[in-house]
């Protein structure tokens, strides 16, 4: 793949194509939400910085160094992700990395390095600073985050930012179409859910028990107000403890539907709604009294949930705590 070929980010791909052009710097930041074509880019921005014969538009994908990419076994090319059941990418594998950086090219005239700091605690980040600041001058890091909050000053410094942008639809109905979805109301509905990110619309146009899942949550979201206290914890708990590897998905039908009751409130056009399907019964369910302030504060506390979850919180206390605040501002008492 070259750099012209993804759809979209036009301002990045003429930024890339200049560094190739006049020369790469030694380290890039790739900053966007998971699904938000970061990845897609930093592998295409490798293969061109590794590529024996690299074109105006990226690699050429035919030389010895391209055809070893391709196949995944470039020695030039080194990926720090997760493995396993890691949570963070461990200290040690950032310092092998770290040592791995002294040896020459084998094949190409540079070696990359692409590392996902989603992952890179304060530890592994140290770990990895001292080669940021005075890497030899054939290495180049590429790193990919959904943002600049988890990564050290230290570290941000030395990288040069790139940040992604959010697709059209235009863009994210072309992405489909590519990929051998048909055009229909799924998919309007897939690119509005989407919002913005094409890794999201392609996952969950691929994923055959999204719509149930999501009719699933919108049934159990709008039944909370007339659940009591018993069954909140009882039954309410069971709908996620048995959909436990879903519960990314559940929070953000969640999310979506709440975002659109707060545009209801505001008097917003229909067509800025992403729950199309869903506006006469999502009106029927705003709060009787102080509509914005509670669905505020239920999008507060859906948010809060999925980042305490995110940290290893306790998965039951966490959802019943969240059940109970969803509940407490959505009766309409």
């Amino acid at each position: 793949m070259t750099l012209t070929e993804p759809v979209g980010q036009q301002s990045l791909k003429k930024r890339l194509l200049s560094a190739l052009q006049d020369g790469a710097g030694h380290a890039y930041l790739f900053s966007g939400p998971a699904g938000s074509g970061r990845h897609t880019f930093a592998i295409a921005f490798a293969k061109a910085l590794l590529c024996q014969q690299p074109r105006e538009d990226g690699a050429c994908g035919q030389c010895d160094a391209c055809r070893h990419f391709a196949n995944g076994i470039h020695p030039d090319f080194k990926q720090l992700e997760l493995v396993d059941k890691e949570k963070n990418i461990k200290v040690e594998r950032v310092r092998q990395l770290c040592a791995d950086i002294s040896m020459q090219p084998q094949r190409s005239e540079r070696k990359v390095y692409l590392i996902n700091g989603d992952y890179l605690n304060e530890q592994g980040q140290n770990a990895l600073l001292k080669s940021l600041e005075e890497p030899p001058g054939y290495v180049v890091f590429l790193m990919i985050s959904s943002g600049t909050e988890k990564l050290l000053p230290t570290v941000l410094s030395r990288l040069t930012m790139l940040r992604m942008q959010r697709y059209s639809s235009a863009e994210l109905f072309s992405i489909l179409e590519q990929s051998g979805f048909v055009r229909g109301e799924k998919m309007q509905f897939l690119v509005r859910y989407a919002n913005g990110l094409p890794g999201r619309a392609l996952e969950l146009a691929g994923n055959e028990k999204f719509i149930q899942m999501r009719q699933e949550t919108v049934d159990f979201y709008l039944d909370l107000p007339r659940k009591s206290r018993t069954e909140l914890l009882s039954s309410g708990f069971s709908f996620f403890d048995e959909r436990r590897d879903d519960s990314g998905l559940i929070f953000s039908v969640m999310s979506s539907l709440i975002r659109d009751q707060l545009l209801m409130t505001a008097e917003a056009e229909n067509s800025m709604l992403v729950n199309q399907d869903l506006l006469n019964r999502l009106r029927a369910a705003l709060p009787a009294h102080e509509a914005e302030k509670r669905l505020g504060s239920c999008f507060d506390s859906l948010k809060e949930a999925g980042r305490a979850l995110a940290l290893n919180a306790s998965f039951e206390v966490m959802i019943c705590q969240l059940l109970l605040s969803l509940r407490k501002e959505l009766a309409n008492a």
